[in-house]
């Protein structure tokens, strides 16, 4: 049963995929910062990290409708915090070679 689950939305990707070739550059680079958005969920949702996160808060509180949107919006928020990683990247590698006396 779980098999033919994972093939229907693998096929479903794959149909949108072939459908919005090529994709939109923001949605790309969602896909290449999978990490950061990893880390960061890991971070805020479990408190990985500092040990306070919004599940210690809410625990089991929410209905269904209220996680939902919730989820909406916390999908929204790291598919938007994606967008400034590579430029904040490039930022910091310009500032350190500028800092190491390196100059290009």
């Amino acid at each position: 049963m779980r098999v033919g689950e994972m093939l229907l939305v693998l096929g479903v990707l794959i149909w949108i995929e072939k459908r919005f070739h090529p994709l939109p550059a923001r949605f790309l680079t969602v896909g290449r910062n999978t990490f950061f958005i990893y880390v960061a969920h890991t971070i805020v949702l479990y408190g990985a990290i500092f040990g306070i996160g919004l599940n210690q808060f809410w625990k089991e509180a929410l209905n269904p409708w209220q996680a939902a949107l919730g989820a909406v919006i916390f999908c929204g928020a790291f598919a938007w915090a994606a967008q400034g990683v590579e430029p904040a990247a490039k930022r910091w590698k310009k500032w350190r070679k500028r800092a190491s006396g390196v100059h290009s």
